[in-house]
């Protein structure tokens, strides 16, 4: 019994201290989302993981087929153990030419790709004081990090991006930062 309790005890040690990171395209690692980019031309995918992946995590895909756009979701609540596979929350729909289009048109005229790749938090460029003088913290530990990818002519390009809500409100003049909510609300707004 006490060989059990240790096991158990190391299991949640480990799981507890292993970060899901990016294993080939995206940081699922599921065969369901690796298809989606190989069998697509032209994909925008967003999705939002914990710190620690505990509320699982939801993939936005607007994907153009031969000048059609569909937009799928796909969602696992729960944490993940290694190996371990969680129920899930799928759903494909057909939109229409023009709102596909106009969404991704708010990445280029943003100028999307161009923005860095990575985004922290708040620069000490960005600190500003409150109304007593001080410097305002806006740095927090264990939040969320959103991703945008996109795969353009066989491309594909990462943006990750910390607490960029909060970020935004505590230190709002990152104009890198404001593109990345931008498209990433343009994407999410379904």
């Amino acid at each position: 019994m006490r060989l059990i309790t240790y096991l158990v005890m190391l299991m949640s040690i480990i799981g507890c201290a292993k970060k899901n990171y990016p294993s080939k395209i995206i940081d699922s690692g599921d065969a369901f989302i690796d298809s989606l980019f190989a069998d697509s031309k032209l994909i925008v995918m967003s999705n939002t993981t914990s710190a620690w992946n505990y509320s699982g995590w939801k993939h936005t895909c607007l994907i153009r087929k031969r000048s059609k756009w569909k937009l799928i979701t796909f969602e696992m609540r729960g944490y993940k153990l290694p190996g371990m596979r969680l129920p899930f929350n799928y759903s494909e729909t057909l939109i229409k030419k023009n709102l596909g289009d106009s969404i991704y048109k708010i990445f280029k005229l943003n100028n999307f790709l161009k923005i860095p790749s990575i985004n922290e938090g708040c620069d000490t460029s960005e600190l500003h004081k409150n109304s007593k003088g001080k410097f305002i913290f806006c740095n927090r530990n264990d939040v969320a990090t959103y991703h945008i990818y996109i795969k353009t002519k066989g491309e594909i390009t990462k943006k990750s991006y910390r607490d960029i809500f909060f970020n935004n409100e505590c230190c709002p003049g990152n104009k890198d930062r404001q593109t990345f909510i931008k498209c990433y609300n343009a994407l999410n707004s379904f």
